[in-house]
């Protein structure tokens, strides 16, 4: 299911999020970032070096999919090793509704 992350308004890349863990309501998938993830890239690779994740206690994370933002409950978070390509964005304890809505 392709969603889209922004950081408060701002639409930062897209995700083909799937389902890791369908009990706990946990999905994720590779950022397709746009250039606007210019802005927070160090920032977040920051925050992986401090702590392993960037999070909603860090950034405003949203994900939309299907023009309807999700709310996990666990949160939102963002992994970028400086150096690597991959950026991973992953969320956690999303409704049965919202998984059933993405399988």
């Amino acid at each position: 299911m392709l969603g889209s992350l922004y950081i408060d308004d701002l639409k930062i890349g897209e995700v083909h999020f799937k389902i890791i863990d369908e009990p706990m309501g946990v999905i994720g998938g590779e950022l397709i970032a746009n250039s606007t993830y210019e802005i927070y890239r160090s920032r977040i690779q920051n925050q992986w070096k401090t702590k392993g994740i960037a999070n909603i206690s860090d950034f405003d994370f949203k994900i939309i999919v299907n023009d309807i933002a999700i709310e996990p409950e666990g949160g939102i978070g963002v992994t970028e090793m400086s150096g690597l390509k991959e950026i991973y964005v992953e969320a956690a304890g999303l409704s049965e509704d919202i998984i059933k809505m993405l399988s």
